[in-house]
């Protein structure tokens, strides 16, 4: 099975949850990728940010669309087409749809980027149960 986890308000929230389902499902010979609309000029991550995961960034191109035409050439991988057969994202109209964020809506975004990841990890983790 092929698994797509977004990154921003999905991987980012939890890191250690999301690497711990993404180790579970290598164990089970299943793949994870995180695919981001983010721009890989713009918006690259530190591969220890995202547990090295393999990162598809579809710089605002529909996700479906830019992972089965060119998520492998990105990836430096003969295949043209990685179909996710599962979808993770907090904003699912992104996998069918292009981004309608301006130039100035992702500058500003750009610039709170930090701040808004801070945020968003600020709940109370629990006692943590084995599996």
């Amino acid at each position: 099975m092929k698994i797509a986890l977004d990154y921003d308000k999905c991987f980012n929230l939890d890191q250690s949850f999301w690497t711990e389902v993404a180790e579970l499902a290598r164990f089970y010979d299943h793949e994870v990728r995180i695919v981001t609309a983010r721009s890989p000029v713009d918006d690259a991550l530190d591969s220890s940010r995202v547990s090295n995961l393999p990162v598809i960034y579809c710089d605002g191109i529909a996700k479906r669309f830019f992972c089965h035409w060119f998520a492998d050439r990105t990836g430096g991988v003969n295949n043209r087409s990685w179909d996710p057969d599962v979808w993770i994202d907090d904003k699912p109209e992104g996998v069918g749809a292009n981004s309608n964020a301006t130039k100035e809506v992702l500058e500003k975004w750009r610039a709170s980027t930090t701040l808004a990841t801070v945020s968003y990890c600020r709940y109370k983790k629990g006692p943590r149960r084995s599996l």
